[in-house]
């Protein structure tokens, strides 16, 4: 009897040591997809040649990455935030959800509050208002993530899987995020700049079109004057 309960207990054992073993063969794939998802997500942001070329490359890892059923990245336009990017089981741009005013919604929340919202759980979260259209999808998890540079929310990303994501893969696109956030500002800025280099543009043709028409109304008045003086 005690030969088999030393056996027994060395199968526990010996089962015990596979299953740690397997959890962290498990989270080192984890950690190196997640290296590698933030690895591709910089270079989408450094190769694209314009913001939605980027936004929808990184849409398109988060949907590979997260194994999400699509992904989505709204950027802030004043107080709304326009669907600029959308990935995976949804691409189109228009909708009901093309264009969400700060606060409305679980992604205006997200935009206003500044705060990521993570879910396993999208049947009975509050924060999700389309509950029958989750369920007739088969929605699971959500994960949706303020995209902020200096304290201003330039926009947001969110994600929605048919399966539940552990953590680790739900939290692997809130690390890009400011780098999502920084290239959004940075476009701003390059846009503005464009603009006002545009408005000094026309203020210097105005001028320049002011006095040619000036010398051209000045030059009959004047011709006497020059006249009296070359005499």
């Amino acid at each position: 009897t005690q030969g088999f309960a030393a056996l027994n207990q060395k199968i526990r054992e010996l089962g015990e040591e596979v299953r740690r073993r397997e959890l962290a063969e498990a989270a080192l794939v984890e950690q190196r997809n997640l290296a590698v998802f933030g690895r591709d997500v910089g270079m989408a942001l450094a190769q694209a040649t314009n913001l939605d070329e980027a936004l929808g490359r990184c849409a398109e890892l988060v949907v590979e990455h997260a194994g999400a059923a699509f992904a989505r990245i709204w950027v802030a336009e004043d107080e709304d935030l326009v669907l600029r990017a959308s990935a995976g089981l949804y691409t189109h741009l228009d909708g009901p959800h093309a264009r969400i005013r700060f606060g409305q919604y679980k992604i205006g929340w997200i935009a206003e509050a500044q705060e990521p919202h993570l879910t396993n759980q999208v049947i009975g979260d509050e924060r999700v208002h389309d509950q029958e259209w989750a369920r007739r999808t088969g929605m699971v998890a959500f994960a949706g993530y303020p995209l902020v540079a200096e304290t201003r929310t330039m926009g947001v990303m969110a994600i929605f899987a048919q399966r539940s994501i552990s953590p680790t893969v739900l939290a692997a696109p809130e690390s890009v995020a400011s780098g999502i956030a920084v290239d959004i500002q940075r476009d701003r800025i390059q846009r503005d700049l464009a603009q006002h280099a545009a408005g000094l543009r026309r203020v210097d043709e105005s001028k320049n079109e002011f006095l040619a028409m000036l010398g051209h109304a000045m030059r009959n008045p004047l011709a006497p004057i020059v006249s009296g003086l070359d005499l």
